[in-house]
């Protein structure tokens, strides 16, 4: 009987692969229109979020920028951070404060990095 079954299965080719898939891989099929949508989220998301903390730049000096950008990065995180806590579980003070310390410290250590390095600032 076990031998049927094994002749049944990988004598069609798709059903083989998708019993592969699904029992010894442990994957199912995707919808392909609903992984190219969360692709273009976080690809917007990633564009958005990486073109906030560099607006500053554009319209004040260097030095000013930087503090600048950092203070308008730790406030949106805060607020995405809020946000997060709002739509799924948590407090949303916490969340945000969690959020923007964590954001804002990363930050920090990437300039300090930059500095020991004598990364040039012009």
């Amino acid at each position: 009987m076990l031998e049927r079954i094994v002749e049944t299965i990988t004598a069609n080719e798709d059903v083989w692969v998708a019993v592969m898939m699904a029992e010894e891989h442990q994957l199912i099929p995707t919808n392909r229109h609903i992984a190219l949508r969360s692709a273009l989220v976080v690809g917007l998301a990633a564009i958005i979020g990486s073109l906030i903390p560099l607006m500053p730049f554009l319209f004040l000096p260097v030095k000013l920028s930087i503090w600048v950008s950092i203070l308008i990065s730790a406030v949106v995180l805060f607020v995405v951070g809020a946000y997060k806590a709002r739509v799924t579980v948590g407090r949303p003070a916490r969340s945000g404060l969690e959020m923007a310390l964590i954001g804002t410290l990363s930050a920090l250590v990437g300039y300090a990095v930059g500095l020991i390095l004598k990364v040039p600032n012009r």
